[in-house]
């Protein structure tokens, strides 16, 4: 270090380049501590990144998974609605068809009028 009135270094006193140099250690040392936290925050972000990714591809497996059954649902609802409205028209065909009735009886529960025969042959 320079003592005081020691002349002057590129034109500054020497007050000023003592001050000068303490500023510098400190910034120094600043960054020496910046130097040791800057790579543990750099590991921490890159861990919270990992975690982050994990998590969401569970999310988005489970996203698909989710359309998947959805749609699975969906084709068995209309599947569903559709045979609903067969067995909507049959009934209304029972409930404005004697003839239709008649018929039914016949098939389903083997019904016949007096005097008729039944046969019925193995397929």
């Amino acid at each position: 270090m320079l003592r005081d009135g020691e002349g002057f270094f590129l034109g500054m006193p020497s007050f000023v380049l003592q001050s000068l140099l303490v500023v510098t250690c400190r910034a120094m040392n600043e960054m020496r501590k910046y130097q040791m936290i800057l790579p543990a925050l750099a590991f921490a972000l890159a861990g919270a990144c990992a975690i982050f990714g994990v998590i969401l591809m569970q999310s988005w497996r489970e996203y698909n998974a989710f359309n998947d059954r959805n749609a699975q649902a969906q084709a068995k609802l209309i599947e569903l609605k559709q045979r609903n409205a067969e067995q909507q028209a049959y009934l209304a065909e029972l409930q404005s068809n004697p003839d239709m009735v008649e018929r039914a009886v016949r098939e389903r529960l083997g019904y016949s009028r007096e005097g008729e025969l039944i046969f019925k042959f193995d397929r």
